[in-house]
């Protein structure tokens, strides 16, 4: 039996179906490697927020190597200084974030803190 050649067409058909298929196939490669970081990512996240919590006095100028840990502060609110971020959603609900300063005792220096997230019907004002 004779294999019979392919119309010009037919070879473009099954040209564009294998590069497709070697497409969809690098993608999965590249979807499973993701998922690695991913993981590796939570894991790091995880084993640091599983750490004791720090003291203020313990955490250093440079906070990079620090995130993700847990950091214990005593202070009052200084809510005069409070800062409002305007325009945040939330499950597609227009609000606004709230960040208030924690003034520690005896420093001169505050940690600001985010209390979360209140809904604003308008997105800029939170009653």
């Amino acid at each position: 039996m004779m294999a019979r050649k392919l119309r010009p067409a037919e070879l473009v058909l099954v040209t564009l179906s294998v590069l497709a298929a070697l497409v969809c196939a690098r993608l999965c490669v590249w979807q499973l490697s993701r998922l690695a970081e991913r993981r590796a990512s939570n894991a790091r996240v995880a084993a640091r927020l599983a750490e004791p919590a720090l003291t203020v006095g313990e955490v250093p100028a440079d906070t990079a190597a620090l995130r993700f840990r847990r950091v214990h502060v005593r202070g009052a609110f200084d809510y005069a200084h409070e800062v409002v971020l305007v325009n945040r959603t939330r499950n597609g609900s227009p609000g606004v974030n709230i960040l208030t300063p924690l003034r520690i005792a005896g420093r001169d220096t505050a940690v600001l803190v985010n209390r979360g997230w209140v809904y604003a019907p308008d997105g800029v004002r939170n009653d």
